[in-house]
């Protein structure tokens, strides 16, 4: 997460709207590490992940590849 918020400070200020979303679905990752998720909450995060990683792919492939690692770590971890 630390890494993503280092790239995120990175992106230009034309960019703001990306960088809104990313740290709402940083907020909900951190939420979600936070409590005890129910299944459907697992799913929707794992949605959000993968919609904002298709959403970002060609204009921010570092953020891209860090919302990757973060996924494939929650999936070894069973979220």
């Amino acid at each position: 997460i630390a890494e993503l918020r280092a790239e995120l400070a990175n992106l230009s200020p034309r960019d703001e709207a990306a960088k809104n979303h990313i740290e709402q679905l940083i907020q909900n990752l951190e939420q979600h590490l936070n409590e005890a998720p129910n299944d459907a909450d697992r799913g929707t995060l794992r949605e959000n992940f993968s919609s904002t990683i298709e959403r970002f792919e060609a204009e921010h492939p570092r953020i891209t590849l860090i919302l990757n690692q973060i996924m494939n770590t929650l999936s070894g971890s069973g979220i």
